[in-house]
């Protein structure tokens, strides 16, 4: 129906012209953009997902970062390590030199060099930084504390005087019904390797009996409940010693393993990310300490459920119950009744403490729980070779005697550093394989956050052209559109 007042033709043409060139903008923006999401009408949900697609990539790219400066301080200790390892050679040929006949005169001159090198070792030791971090004095040896294996209510034999046991001194035990006889090639600190000896001479398994010192007698428990050890009688310094039997009694459990950090303050409380590590007839099982659920501090309950999974990881088959008192830290593992299970070698590693030494965190994932922490083992001659006894700083070689317990001394020196070695070497694989790993997840993530937000150039400008004939279209219908009134107004004349 012809009509003036209504132009219908011309509001639809003027419609889709509109329509067309938004159409045109958006494929404009986005050719220009490279994002197919230029505003948060585009693509909600796709927004949201990206937005936290392109967090965890920067996240990760950092961590990469992180795992770098890892790798490089790691390889800084080493190198200082290296040096300290090539100093230990030296002392080593100097205390060897010193014990040769023909130097009785020049020791004197040989020791100086010595205790020179010692000084070098101390200041290697204290000046090995790492952008200002010192590494190896000790302050990020991490806080390793020892854990306490007792046996409940086992037969022990208490040997009077036995603290001064030395090489010659013997030990008659009766265990099992058959005689065992121990005869010490040192003094007490020797002791359980003789009696381990003994045990395995006799058809026995090491460690069944072990050796403590109680003030000053020598205390030899049995390690387990079958009251096999009944007796025994001993020679102390060429004199028969008072022995003190002690039998078994029924006992609630046959070990308990008692973990506490023995820190102070708030440090004394398990927190995610300490480490607990102890030995089940042998296997080593070990499992780090994690919030229970909803974030909350570790409980009795979730330590539990960790403890039995790292005993299944291990493969071990054993019933071990967990009891930790956050009043005082402790952490107790113990066996079942019965049970043949020696629970030996409890460490309790603090994460974080500041009573002890600390470890060097570094993140290397999306989350605060993606920690690596590190721990460098103390290089000052105050602690090296200390395993022997003796510490390298108190040692000399100005003496035959002296050169030769320097030897002993400098051989455990050696060892600590050929394991400090090895530690740092751990933790530098770990993290290249770390990073590796990142720069494949983070690869994944570039690849995911690409195909949400990322505009396909090529549809883009197809979409672009094929708007842009339409805005031309639109523009010459509402051209007609507009002239049909007037072509309608020569009805008039």
């Amino acid at each position: 129906m012809p009509v003036i007042t209504t132009n219908t033709a011309a509001n639809s043409a003027l419609r889709y012209l509109n329509i067309n060139q938004s159409d045109q903008t958006t494929a404009l923006n986005r050719i220009a953009s490279g994002s197919k999401i230029t505003s948060a009408s585009d693509d909600a949900a796709g927004l949201a997902v990206s937005m936290k697609l392109q967090n965890d990539t920067a996240v990760l790219n950092q961590a990469q970062t992180n795992a770098s400066h890892a790798s490089a301080m790691l390889e800084t200790a080493d190198g200082a390590m290296s040096e300290i390892a090539d100093i230990l050679e030296r002392m080593k040929v100097l205390a060897t030199s010193s014990l040769s006949g023909a130097v009785e005169s020049e020791r004197a001159n040989i020791d100086a060099e010595y205790q020179q090198l010692i000084s070098e070792l101390n200041d290697i030791a204290a000046n090995t930084e790492f952008n200002g971090t010192a590494l190896l004095d000790g302050t990020y040896t991490g806080s390793t504390v020892e854990g306490k294996t007792t046996y409940v209510d086992t037969a022990t034999e208490s040997i009077a005087g036995g603290a001064s046991i030395a090489a010659g001194d013997t030990i008659t035990l009766t265990y099992d019904s058959k005689t065992i006889e121990v005869t010490a090639t040192g003094g007490a600190t020797s002791i359980q390797s003789d009696i381990d000896a003994a045990l395995n001479a006799a058809g026995y398994e090491a460690g069944a009996i072990k050796a403590s010192i109680n003030t000053t007698a020598l205390v030899l428990t049995e390690q387990s409940t079958d009251s096999k050890l009944t007796a025994a009688s001993a020679t102390i310094g060429g004199s028969a010693a008072t022995v003190t039997h002690t039998a078994a009694v029924a006992a609630s459990k046959q070990s308990t393993l008692t973990l506490n950090a023995g820190l102070t303050g708030a440090d004394s409380n398990l927190t995610a990310g300490d480490k607990v590590s102890f030995d089940v007839n042998g296997t080593t099982v070990s499992f780090e300490i994690a919030n229970a659920s909803g974030g909350t501090a570790p409980t009795t309950a979730s330590i539990q459920t960790q403890l039995d999974a790292a005993l299944t990881e291990a493969g071990v088959s054993a019933n071990l119950t967990a009891t930790y008192d956050a009043t005082t830290g402790s952490l107790e593992i113990e066996t079942d009744a019965g049970d043949t299970v020696d629970l030996s070698n409890g460490v309790f590693t603090d994460k974080d403490s500041s009573s002890h030494n600390s470890t060097l965190d570094f993140m290397v994932g999306t989350s605060s729980a993606d920690i690596i922490s590190v721990s460098i083992a103390d290089m000052r001659t105050s602690e090296l070779g200390a395993s022997s006894g003796t510490a390298l700083s108190s040692t000399s070689v100005d003496t035959s005697a002296n050169a030769t317990k320097a030897l002993d001394v400098l051989d455990a020196a050696v060892a600590d550093v050929a394991e400090a070695r090895a530690t740092l070497g751990a933790q530098m694989s770990r993290f290249e394989y770390r990073s590796d790993s990142l720069a494949t997840t983070e690869e994944n993530l570039d690849a995911a956050q690409s195909a949400i937000t990322d505009a396909d150039v090529a549809e883009e400008q197809a979409n672009l052209s094929s708007a842009q004939v339409l805005t031309n279209a639109a523009i010459a219908a509402l051209s007609q559109a507009n002239e049909m009134p007037q072509d309608l107004m020569r009805l008039f004349n």
